[in-house]
Order: structure tokens, then sequence, then C-alpha cells
């Protein structure tokens, strides 16, 4: 009889998650519809963005340097083989799926519904088109683990009126599968734990059941954080960021010095009018909190504006703890998720029609520049394919003899071809689009990759470029252009972009 009714009991939670899964089923396919049609000029472009570059050549994984390794293991199964091929846009889609489910989750935590107005889709649009998640979904091997990191952060919290210790696994299984996935998400969980307690609370629930919902949450999440920092993870260092912790002494100060260096382009990089639409959101969320609230009203307004600087805080995860993060529009999405999860907030308060336009003005806005971004990569592209035919144009006047493979032949690459001239007055009015379109043909290792690997060359050993040695003044001019100027002998060989 017991057996019978474990059973039983199983078979109705079943039905339940069941029917909960057909009823977010057509909010995700409108979210995922939206997402899609948002980054169809980014998917045309057909661009490999940066790392792609490389690995659209050799197949490699290569994501457990940094801890990544279920992104490691996934890609087997996305590509199904361990060599991985270029399949876009498939992953691309994939990314827009994910984060379209992860959407879904944010409006039913911070509503209580199931069904969702127009202005709350609209709200909840930054968590996936926030032009600094642009980048992410530009990448054409990385952006399903990316998009994956969001979810994994968001779904723990659907046991949030779970017994705390479920509530507490889940919380440890998310961050796990965040950190092996991607871990700029970091700060995702923590922010939405903070603004779901704080609705609790002026809802006027118990300060004891809240601190529960915190405290379990807040276990399982750090526990995950320092089992993976032990076990899998291990501190990195590079040229461009280095993952280890400073000592005790030193930690308070390169805190601030990273939130400083984060905000500072932050501020630099996103348009002014978003800024000012951004900072009505917020007000408006404030306002709706205060005025819905069955808390002290004053008592209210000072712990929203704390979970409000919190959460801004918390919106660049644990980077800043790190001696030198990576600062990059990948490194800073957390940004677009604590800006969604606010919107939400305001778009679901009742009688609040300023903050609901504002919402859908700001949505508005993201959707335009990322057409604005994927017909920028298109550009840039074709740019960097002219300027590659005009330097391989040049090789093949120069004397036969230097690639005749009697010798080794090292190439020196110097300068690079910047921004494509018809997106320059675009950058300089957007600095953003700046940001998010990466140098594609010079002397850094993935500029020069593709010329090198993707033309048929003959074998070069490409060496960098050391700006206190200018090998230039050491070499005979042998062909020079309105574009570039080749220099070199029978061993070595230097083009310098202009």
């Amino acid at each position: 009889m017991p057996e019978r009714l474990c059973v039983s009991r199983l078979r109705e939670s079943g039905r339940r998650w069941a029917d909960r899964l057909r009823i977010f089923f057509v909010p995700v396919c409108i979210l995922s519809g939206v997402y899609i049609l948002a980054v169809s000029a980014i998917l045309r472009a057909n661009f490999n963005y940066i790392d792609d570059m490389d690995r659209a050549f050799a197949g490699y994984r290569g994501w457990g340097y940094f801890g990544r390794h279920l992104s490691n293991i996934l890609s087997v199964v996305l590509h199904t083989d361990t060599y991985l091929t270029d399949i876009s846009p498939l992953p691309q889609l994939i990314a827009c799926v994910l984060l379209a489910a992860a959407s879904v989750i944010v409006l039913h935590l911070i509503t209580g519904r199931d069904r969702f107005t127009v202005w709350e889709y609209a709200a909840v649009l930054p968590l996936g088109l926030f032009p600094y998640m642009l980048e992410c979904l530009s990448f054409k091997f990385d952006a399903p683990y990316m998009a994956l990191s969001v979810l994994v952060s968001v779904a723990p919290l659907l046991l949030e009126n779970t017994p705390p210790y479920l509530l507490g696994l889940g919380s440890f299984a998310g961050a796990m599968a965040m950190c092996a996935s991607y871990q700029t998400s970091a700060g995702i969980f923590p922010m939405l734990t903070v603004l779901l307690a704080l609705r609790r609370w002026q809802k006027g629930e118990d300060v004891k059941s809240i601190l529960r919902f915190i405290a379990a949450a807040a276990v399982g999440y750090c526990a995950a954080l320092v089992l993976f920092m032990l076990l899998l993870g291990h501190p990195t260092g590079h040229t461009y960021v280095d993952t280890t912790i400073p000592p005790i002494g030193q930690l308070l100060p390169n805190v601030k010095d990273n939130l400083r260096t984060f905000f500072r382009i932050f501020l630099a990089q996103y348009d002014k009018k978003w800024l000012l639409l951004s900072g009505l959101l917020l007000a408006g969320a404030v306002w709706a909190s205060v005025r819905d609230t069955v808390r002290n009203r004053l008592a209210t307004l000072l712990l929203t504006l704390a979970a409000a600087a919190v959460t801004l805080l918390l919106s660049f995860g644990a980077y800043p703890l790190l001696a030198l993060p990576l600062v990059a529009p990948r490194s800073m999405y957390g940004i677009g998720a604590c800006l969604a999860f606010w919107a939400v907030s305001a778009a679901s308060a009742k009688k609040v029609l300023p903050a609901k336009l504002i919402c859908l003005a700001l949505a508005w806005c993201f959707v335009v520049f990322a057409f604005t971004v994927g017909n920028a990569l298109y550009d840039q592209k074709t740019y960097t394919e002219f300027r590659i035919d005009e330097a391989i144009d040049s090789f093949r006047q120069l004397d036969p003899e230097i690639f005749s493979g009697d010798r080794p032949l090292t190439l020196q690459i110097k300068g690079d071809i910047g921004l494509a001239p018809v997106l320059r007055g675009s950058v300089e009015r957007f600095p953003m689009l700046g940001a998010l379109v990466p140098s594609t043909f010079g002397d850094k290792i993935w500029n020069s990759f593709g010329f090198i690997e993707y033309y048929g060359l003959p074998e070069m050993t490409l060496i960098s470029y050391d700006s206190s040695i200018d090998l230039t003044a050491h070499l005979p001019l042998l062909d020079e252009t309105i574009y570039h100027a080749i220099y070199g002998n029978d061993s070595l060989v230097v083009l310098e972009l202009k």
C-alpha cells in the first residue's frame, strides 16, 4: 500500500510539472521567435567571431582551460563528434531558445503568473538582447553554453516554495552547472534571489520564512562555488585575464578598482538615451515597490534602494574578486539581467503606465541595435575579405623563390585594418558598436589566423609583433599599395597594414 501511494504521488507530481511545462510552452515560443528575429542579422552575417576563427579551422573544444567542462561535454552531443565543425546558426538558435526559457522563468518568478502581458514580455527582453549579450550570441560555437549558464542560474528558484533542503540542492546544482558552462552568469542567481526576497517582504511575509529562503539559496550557491574552485576550476594566468584571487589584505582595494573599471567602461559605451530610459525604469520600479507595499513605506523605500544597489554590484558576478578579470561585453551582460529583473517588477505593477511604456521603448531600442550589430559584422567581414585579397595579390607578385619551400619563411604582421570605413560614423555615434565589432585582420593572433590558414598560402611561421623592435627598418621594401606595405628577404616577410 505505501508503495502504491508513493507511485501515485510521483505520477501526480509528474502531471503537475507536465501541465506547467505546457503552460510555459507558448511564452517560450513567443520569446524564442522574438530573440531569433532580433538576432537574424547576426545569423545572416555568418561572422566567425574571435575564437570561432580557430575552432572552425581546427575543430577543437578547449573550454576546460577555464573550467567550462560542461561546455566540453555538451559540445560533443551538439556536434555529434569530438571534432567540432561549423554548424551555425544551429548553436545560436538553440541559445535563443534557452534564453527564452530563462526569460519565461524570470517572468513567472517575479509576477507569480503563468500568463504575461505585452509589457512584461517587453520588460524581460534585456535578459537576452542587452547589447553585451549580443556578443555571446555572435559566437558560433560558444553561444548555447553561455545561454545555458543563464538558464541554470534562474531555474533553481522555481523551487522557492519547496522545503529549504530542496531549494538548497537546486541552488547547488544550478550554480555548479553555471560554473561549468560560463562563469559570467555568477551574479544572476543572487540578484534574482535578492529581488524575490524583497517582494516577499513587501507582501508581508514572515521575516523568518524569508531568511530561510535566502539561507537555503545562499548555502547551496556558495557551496557550489567553493567546491568548483577546489575540484574543477583552477586559477589561470593569461595575458588578458588572471583568475587568481588576491590576498585578503589586497582584496577590498582590488574589488573597488575592478568595479570602477567595469562601471567606467559601461558608462562610456552605453548610449545616453538607453541610460536615461534605464534610470527612469528603475525609478518606476522603486515607486511601484513603495506604493504597493504592506510595510512601512519609508522602510520599503530604503530597502528597495539598498536592493537595487546590491543587485547592480552583483551584476558582475565574481569577476570583481579576481586579480585581472576579463573586461569585455561578454563579461558584463549581468547588467542586462539586473535591468530585466527590475523592468519586469515595474511592468507587472498595476497602474504604472509610464514604466510600461519605458519598458517597451527600451526593448525596441535593443531590438533595433541587434540588427545594427548584425549588419555591422557583415560589413566588417566584407571589408576584411577585401583587405586580405589585396594582401594576397601583393604576395603573388613577390619573388616566387620566397615561397619555394627550400627554407623556412617567417611572417610578421604589423598594424591593423581597423573598422570598415562604412562603420566609422556609426561607431562614433554608438561606442557600444565599437565594443561588439572585433578587430579582424592585424597583428594579434586571432586577427591574423584567417589570413594564415584560410587561403591556402604557403606554410609560414607567424611571429608576434613587438612595437619595441621595428623589423621594417632593416628589410627592403618589396611592394607597397594604399592599403599595405610588404618588406622582406628570403627568410622574413613583414606585412605592414595601413
